[in-house]
């Protein structure tokens, strides 16, 4: 291997380079790659969204374990330290195989679940389920931070359809849950319909994961996907190069930005202050390929850092009451049903169903060029929402007054689950498009793979938190 090689960030690129020329943006003919994109957003939430809405499934089977207060931590325990390694690491393996092959292996593990769940008994079921979601959820953590950084090096439109695929995602699994609970209610005597149906709709929702790990491939052989991969990944390279002090191969251009990378080997900030100095001196001022890229990845954090931790923000607010506690509670319109088991699943299914709804509707809005807010007003919607940990606990706890958090105030819980939804897709798809948007061409990779990153950070600590919810009730 040459030492040109050494600093190759994607062992995609020499394909790219030698294919398409950096001449004119090619078109995204009939927004196949925009249709694709949607697809990898619902893939990427769909596992999690398959277990949120069976939730019911496992609190039948293993009601004595808090699977809705457990669940969460254990789908979501590896995914940051995931995320971590997918961002140092990541550029050794092809997206194709990041993707694809995430996609894959979580479909086999959706059929596995119900089987276990049924047959292994409640402690035993228990606890190899507990097994699975862990894998479960590294293997999400895979998914996520590639189909986060791939759209981080598109125009924002992209990031936009993923976050968007987030949210269809949930509506898209409570359509299947709703059939297949009409087909096989639960709480039947002498019946397992419950196993039934979550045993059709997890293997329904695996088919929608090998249909989107096939859309993966077919992305990847898209002109437009090929061109805007290679020019991020073809900066990316040259900044690297230019931060590590190999200076081979640099054109004018390139030299002429010597001062500024000599202060950031020093600093890991870029100064105007800084004096050229003599190229052949400089030129011995080197570092190791991956201590250059990790400048590269702090750069990129300083560039985003705002919008970074207000997606954390976001979904840490988000996972420490949904599901567990926003779901202790009852519809008092659902009190006509007189079997406990069928009223409790329909019960969670439309308050989920409220929350993926207009979770969508806020992804959809930020989205679209009505729909973006300014800086300000993004950071302190985000950061307000803290006031639904409180909201969503009066409401479990039926506190006074009961016109508004009892048992009975069915408005005041669907008002509430309505702006907390709405407000989480809005957010999170606003800061998720504002974080790149601030990168140059060599960030945008890495901005996008932090999202995933502080966005997962978001769901673990959230989920760690909802663990002691749960211990309230």
């Amino acid at each position: 291997m040459t030492k040109k090689d050494d600093f190759q960030f994607d062992n995609e690129t020499p394909a790219y380079s030698n294919e398409i020329p950096l001449i004119k943006e090619p078109e995204d003919k009939g927004n196949v790659g925009y249709w694709l994109m949607l697809l990898f957003g619902i893939g990427a939430l769909l596992p999690w969204n398959a277990i949120l809405t069976a939730l019911d499934f496992f609190e039948e089977k293993q009601s004595r374990y808090q699977p809705s207060f457990v669940f969460g931590f254990a789908v979501n325990s590896l995914l940051t330290v995931v995320q971590v390694i997918i961002l140092l690491y990541g550029y050794k393996v092809s997206y194709v195989v990041r993707i694809s092959g995430g996609f894959l292996v979580i479909a086999v593990l959706m059929i596995i679940l119900p089987l276990t769940t049924n047959y292994l008994g409640s402690t035993s079921g228990f606890f190899t389920d507990i097994g699975i979601l862990v894998i479960f959820g590294a293997m999400g953590g895979i998914v996520q931070g590639s189909v986060f950084g791939l759209a981080g090096m598109l125009p924002f439109k992209y990031m936009g359809a993923v976050m968007f695929g987030n949210g269809l995602s949930g509506i898209t699994l409570n359509i299947l849950r709703a059939i297949t609970l009409a087909a096989f209610p639960p709480g039947v005597e002498g019946s397992n319909n419950n196993f039934l149906g979550s045993l059709v709709y997890f293997i329904l929702a695996a088919i929608i994961l090998v249909i989107a790990a096939i859309g993966m491939v077919i992305f990847m052989r898209l002109p437009f996907a090929q061109y805007y991969v290679r020019r991020a990944t073809d900066e990316k390279n040259k900044t690297q190069k230019r931060i590590s002090g190999t200076y081979n191969d640099m054109d004018e251009q390139d030299k002429s930005l010597l001062s500024v990378t000599n202060d950031i080997n020093k600093t890991g900030h870029e100064s105007d202050m800084t004096p050229k100095g003599d190229l052949t001196k400089a030129s011995h001022q080197t570092m190791s390929p991956f201590m250059a890229f990790l400048i590269m990845v702090r750069r990129s954090f300083l560039m985003a850092w705002e919008f970074l931790t207000a997606i954390t923000s976001v979904f840490f607010v988000t996972f420490i009451v949904f599901p567990g506690t926003s779901l202790h509670t009852g519809l008092h319109f659902m009190d006509g049903i007189d079997n406990a088991s069928l009223k409790g699943a329909w019960s969670a299914l439309i308050l989920i169903t409220v929350f993926n709804v207009l979770d969508t509707i806020g992804r959809w809005l930020a989205g679209q060029k009505f729909g973006q807010g300014s800086d300000k007003f993004v950071l302190i919607l985000t950061f307000v929402r803290v006031i639904f940990i409180a909201t969503f606990l009066l409401i479990a706890l039926n506190v006074s007054p009961a016109w508004l958090f009892g048992v009975d105030a069915d408005w005041f819980k669907l008002i509430n689950m309505i702006l907390f939804a709405f407000t989480n897709g809005y957010c999170s798809t606003q800061c998720a498009i504002k974080a790149p948007s601030r990168a140059s061409d060599d960030s945008k990779e890495s901005v996008g793979t932090l999202i995933g990153l502080f966005l997962t950070l978001g769901i673990f600590l959230g989920s760690i938190g909802a663990i002691g919810m749960g211990k309230i009730f």
